[in-house]
C-alpha cells in the first residue's frame, strides 16, 4: 500500500498542472542555494548576526528569480513567437540592468543599515573597477537569458510542430471522409441499376452509362488523391456528373459555362459538387475566373436548396481549406462559393 501511494503522489507531481509549479519550486531553491553560497562567501569573516545575512540572500534570490520569471511569463511569450527581436532585445538588456542595480542598490542600504562593510566597492577599490564587475555580471545574466531564450525558441517550435501535425491530420481525415461522401452510394446503385435494366433492351446506351460512371469513379479515386487538381478537370467531372444524372432521369437538362481563363487554375477536389449533388429540374452552373478569385454559382429549376447538414459540412470543409477567406451563400434555388485563387 505505501509504495501504491508512493506512485499516486509521483505521478500526481508529474501532471502537466503541478509539473509546472514543481519546476517553479526548483528553479526558487536553485537561486537561493546560489545566493547562499555567494552571500556566505563575501561575509563569511562578518560577525554581524544572522538577520542581515538572511536580508542579503533574500535581496539576492529575489533579484535573480524576478528577471528568470519576467522572461518567461512576459517577454519571451509577446515578443518572441511575432519575431519582435527589436523589443525582445531592448527590453532584455533593460531587465538585466534594473535587476543588477537593483540588487546592488538594496544590498548598499542593507549593508548601511548593520553597519557592514559593501564588499562591492571594498574588494574594488575604485568605483570603475565596481562598472567593470557591473558589466561582468551583465553579460553572464545575458549569457543566461539567451539560453533560457533558446530553450523556450525550441519548446514553442516543438508545440507548434505537433500542433500543426495535428491539425494537418485532422484535416486530411475530414477530406478523405468527404471525397467519399460527395459521389453517393445512392447515386451509384440507381446508376447500376438503371445500367441493369439497360442491358435488356439499349446495350449501346447502358455502356455509355457506365463509361461515364468509370471515369467519375476513376477521378473520384485517383486523381482526387492530390491536394488541389486542375480547375479544367473539376469542370469536366461535373458535366460528366450531369449527364449521367440527365441520362437517369434524375435531372431534365443543365448547362454549364466557364468565364475567363481556366488553364492553370487549381482548386480543391470535388469541392463544388456537392451543390449540384440535389439539383433536379434544370440547373444552370457557371464559373467565373477573375484576377484573384473564383466564383461558382448554381442556379436550380425547382425550389431545391442544400439542408442544413449539407451547409455545415461544406462551411466546414471550406473553413479548414481557406480559413475566413471564403464566401458561401445558399437560399432556395440558388448556391455560390467564392474562393480565392
Amino acid at each position: 500500500m505505501p509504495e501504491n501511494s508512493n506512485i499516486t503522489w509521483f505521478s500526481y507531481l508529474l501532471t502537466s498542472s503541478h509539473l509546472k509549479w514543481v519546476r517553479c519550486l526548483l528553479l526558487c531553491l536553485l537561486m537561493l542555494l546560489f545566493s547562499l553560497g555567494d552571500t556566505g562567501y563575501q561575509y563569511h569573516n562578518v560577525d554581524s548576526g544572522i538577520m542581515p545575512f538572511i536580508i542579503l540572500c533574500f535581496v539576492s534570490t529575489i533579484c535573480k528569480i524576478f528577471p528568470i520569471f519576467f522572461m518567461l511569463k512576459v517577454i519571451m511569450p509577446r515578443f518572441l513567437p511575432k519575431h519582435q527581436y527589436g523589443h525582445f532585445w531592448s527590453l532584455t538588456f533593460a531587465v538585466i540592468f534594473t535587476s543588477l542595480l537593483s540588487q546592488h542598490a538594496l544590498e548598499f542600504l542593507t549593508c548601511n543599515v548593520y553597519g557592514l562593510p559593501f564588499w562591492r566597492l571594498q574588494h574594488m577599490g575604485y568605483f570603475s573597477f565596481y562598472l567593470i564587475d557591473f558589466a561582468v555580471q551583465f553579460v553572464q545574466w545575458l549569457i543566461v537569458l539567451i539560453g533560457i531564450s533558446m530553450g523556450y525558441l525550441l519548446s514553442y517550435w516543438l508545440n507548434e510542430r505537433n500542433r500543426k501535425q495535428i491539425i494537418e491530420a485532422s484535416k486530411l481525415q475530414m477530406e478523405s471522409e468527404l471525397l467519399k461522401e460527395q459521389v453517393s452510394p445512392e447515386f451509384l446503385c440507381n446508376t447500376l441499376h438503371k445500367c441493369g435494366e439497360l442491358t435488356l433492351s439499349d446495350l449501346k446506351e447502358a455502356s455509355q452509362r457506365l463509361m461515364l460512371l468509370s471515369k467519375l469513379l476513376r477521378y473520384q479515386l485517383y486523381d482526387c488523391k492530390r491536394r488541389e487538381v486542375l480547375l479544367d478537370g473539376e469542370v469536366k467531372f461535373l458535366s460528366d456528373y450531369m449527364q449521367l444524372n440527365k441520362l437517369n432521369g434524375f435531372c431534365k437538362d443543365y448547362s454549364l459555362d466557364v468565364e475567363g481563363k481556366s488553364f492553370g487554375v487549381f482548386v480543391p477536389p470535388l469541392l463544388f459538387v456537392s451543390l449540384i449533388s440535389v439539383a433536379q429540374g434544370y440547373v444552370n452552373m457557371k464559373f467565373v475566373i477573375e484576377k484573384d478569385k473564383l466564383i461558382f454559382t448554381v442556379d436550380y429549376d425547382e425550389h431545391q436548396s442544400l439542408s442544413e447538414y449539407e451547409q455545415f459540412r461544406l462551411r466546414d470543409r471550406l473553413q479548414h481549406i481557406f480559413s475566413d477567406d471564403f464566401i458561401l451563400m445558399t437560399n432556395i434555388g440558388y448556391s455560390k462559393i467564392i474562393i480565392p485563387l
